[in-house]
């Protein structure tokens, strides 16, 4: 069962790649704000079918534990075993996709804080890492945003720094515990932002007018050994943040704001201990 759903997944993947790209998009004579969309939009699905093809192929190989008689028990329930508080740093890969902005690409960020765990089950000293289910909240400042292939004298980047708190179940996918599913939901409050205009390497003063909260989902794979973690997480924002970004209230703006969606979207790469 797990190998044909591994092989559907691959065949949307694969096909993907065959997608006939409209005119708008091969040519670049004939760009407009629906082909920028259309691109945005195949590459954050790429994305997401490239992670879950990778979630499910471990899945696939994964197998039960087999008994080992010789093995000792495993340790009963206590804080010093299942529970763990760690620190996680790295980097951040984000983007707020076509609506309101124009012309938008990625932008590389840095992310950092503290991690809590909980694992559930006995817990074998000789296996820390082989728990079937567990739990982690994530308390991380991470600077994001976009760049944008803009002109002199257009914005080329908004920036923004969020503190968030990320509420992870765990799965255990492989036998000994070393690859795990992460999945839940996120929460951030925005501290600060900057939009910066080409050739500026320095903040405008234009203050963007975005929603303080913002909300969404994470989905990623943690590689863990003793005592280094490293995680990719991809993360989508579900709210919209524009609370009156358009046109009329930024004339001095350009491209001009569309007054469209602006939606987070992140690829973090982060290293825990």
């Amino acid at each position: 069962m797990l190998s044909a759903l591994f092989a559907s997944i691959m065949d949307i993947f694969l096909a993907a790649d065959n997608v006939t790209l409209p005119q708008s998009v091969v040519n670049p004579y004939f760009c407009t704000k629906a082909s920028g969309k259309f691109v945005m939009e195949f590459m954050r699905k790429k994305i997401m079918l490239l992670v879950l093809g990778l979630i499910t192929s471990f899945a696939v190989f994964a197998q039960e534990e087999p008994i080992d008689e010789n093995a000792p028990e495993p340790m009963p329930e206590a804080p010093t075993r299942n529970f763990r508080i760690g620190v996680r740093t790295g980097g951040a890969l984000s983007t707020v996709g076509q609506g309101n902005f124009i012309n938008p690409s990625l932008l590389f960020g840095l992310t950092g804080g503290i991690n809590a765990r909980y694992k559930f089950g006995k817990i074998h000293d000789d296996r820390p890492e082989a728990y079937r289910f567990g739990y982690e909240a994530q308390l991380n400042f991470v600077y994001k945003g976009s760049n944008f292939k803009n002109q002199n004298t257009e914005y080329n980047k908004v920036s923004f720094f969020y503190g968030d708190l990320s509420m992870y179940g765990i799965l255990k996918i492989d036998k000994q515990g070393y690859v795990k599913l992460l999945a839940g939901p996120y929460a951030g409050y925005l501290i600060n932002s900057s939009v910066y205009i080409k050739p500026q390497v320095t903040q405008d003063t234009t203050v963007l007018k975005l929603k303080d909260m913002d909300y969404g989902y994470g989905i990623g794979l943690e590689f863990k050994t003793r005592p280094i973690g490293f995680q990719v997480i991809v993360k989508q924002g579900l709210r919209n943040l524009n609370d009156g970004m358009n046109a009329l209230n930024y004339p001095q703006i350009m491209p001009a704001f569309t007054g469209g969606r602006v939606r987070n979207f992140s690829v973090e790469i982060v290293l825990s201990f």
